[in-house]
């Protein structure tokens, strides 16, 4: 991982801190609640993104938001240009069971969650997928009622093998 997406991930923590306050003024219950929230909304972005579902995949992206992808960053906007455009050549993928994870409620508004996980995609008119390991860190901020990925961080490590 890149000293740079590091920095930048640490960043946007520190300013979702200062701004929504922080987690200690909230009871266990609370960060328990926000903790059960964010694992559903992550677990329908993750089904939005296996259906290569552009218009689903954006809902949950705050208008202000940034993704950095193997240390380049990219706007979602950027993202949702590519996605629109049929994933760039993608025609299925398959997103793996989440190892390692985790939820760190920041403040009332402000979470980070990571984990990673093997994803297998097919490009179009192949047969083998390519597999890699994709090592996640999102940071969320509850937008009115919603709460909106502010933040996606995405590292891989291609692996060898395919299937």
């Amino acid at each position: 991982m890149k000293l740079q997406s590091l920095c930048s991930i640490a960043a946007v923590c520190l300013a979702a801190c200062n701004n929504f306050g922080n987690s200690g003024q909230m009871s266990v219950r609370e960060q328990k609640e926000i903790e059960t929230e964010i694992a559903s909304r992550i677990d329908d972005l993750r089904t939005a993104w296996a259906d290569l579902d552009a218009p689903a995949v954006a809902a949950f992206l705050s208008e202000h938001g940034r993704d950095t992808y193997n240390g380049e960053r990219v706007s979602f906007e950027g993202q949702m240009d590519w996605a629109a455009g049929g994933y760039a050549g993608i025609s299925s993928t398959d997103i793996g069971e989440f190892q390692d994870y985790r939820v760190d409620v920041l403040a009332p508004n402000a979470v980070v969650a990571s984990w990673h996980n093997l994803v297998a995609e097919t490009p179009t008119g192949q047969d083998t997928a390519t597999r890699y390991i994709a090592f996640m860190t999102q940071v969320w901020i509850r937008e009115g009622s919603e709460w909106r990925l502010l933040h996606n961080h995405e590292s891989t490590l291609d692996l060898d093998t395919s299937d």
